[in-house]
């Protein structure tokens, strides 16, 4: 439940930072006569819808971008290391390096000059 609450409240922060630098509504403190202080909200309807079918087309657009690219394209990390030719795996190069002695005792160390 904590999480839930949490989660609603993050949303409603992002929406009112976004929506502020969007100018979607503006907030501006009047004072009254009798020295009291009055906010007001406008909020542009009229930018947010704008806004909200601009992005829904950009989202769209993307969409289908992502749907013409290929399958290999879609998913990296599910794509083979190897080009399929024939179905067969390429043989694996291994490297040899230098030898390791399996006994500390045949390993010779330079002596040390001081």
């Amino acid at each position: 439940m904590k999480n839930l609450l949490a989660l609603l409240a993050a949303v409603v922060i992002i929406v009112l930072v976004v929506g502020y630098f969007l100018n979607w509504y503006s907030i501006v403190g009047i004072e009254n006569q009798s020295g009291g202080h009055r906010l007001q909200i406008d909020v542009n309807t009229d930018k947010i819808k704008a806004d909200l079918k601009r992005g829904k087309e950009k989202l769209k657009e993307t969409w289908e971008d992502f749907q013409e690219l290929p399958d290999h394209a879609k998913t990296p990390a599910e794509m083979p290391a190897w080009p399929k030719t024939n179905g067969e795996k390429p043989a694996a190069k291994i490297e040899a390096g230098p030898e390791k002695p399996s006994d500390p005792a045949k390993l010779k160390i330079p002596p040390i000059p001081f």
